[in-house]
């Protein structure tokens, strides 16, 4: 039975989305900024304040209507939980320690995984969970 009115749930998954939003909006507002300007740098920091704010309203859109939807499906929910964290760690790892130990010199190397590939593997193992936790409930009988 759904219960009326925001739950803890519903304010948690709209705060997490909002973050990843936050994180990688203006990594993807620049990037399209750019390709909009022709690849000089015409975007600037313009391109990337859009994309900050775009990218954390998607995110917190995407985040509240997750939040509206999981409550009362757990297996959904534990599968897409499990797998954002499952993906998100293994691309945060792969992009913290990669550039470390590709290029030891390079101080800016471990930001890959602190800001993209850790927030992006996140986003992308709660889809596919998203995925996987609703195939499998369909298969539950009833």
């Amino acid at each position: 039975m759904r219960q009326n009115g925001v739950s803890g749930v519903n304010v948690l998954a709209a705060v997490a989305g909002g973050v990843i939003g936050l994180a990688l909006g203006p990594v993807l507002g620049a990037t399209l900024g750019a390709l909009v300007a022709g690849g000089n740098n015409a975007a600037g920091p313009d391109g990337a304040e859009a994309g900050r704010w775009a990218g954390m309203a998607v995110g917190l859109l995407g985040g509240a209507a997750l939040g509206f939807f999981l409550p009362g499906r757990p297996v959904v929910a534990r599968w897409c939980l499990g797998t954002a964290c499952a993906v998100g760690a293994v691309s945060f790892l792969a992009g913290f320690a990669g550039p470390i130990l590709l290029t030891p010199d390079s101080p800016q190397g471990p930001l890959l995984g602190i800001f993209i590939t850790g927030p992006l593997g996140f986003a992308v193992g709660a889809v596919v969970g998203l995925c996987v936790g609703l195939a499998r409930e369909r298969r539950q009988p009833a």
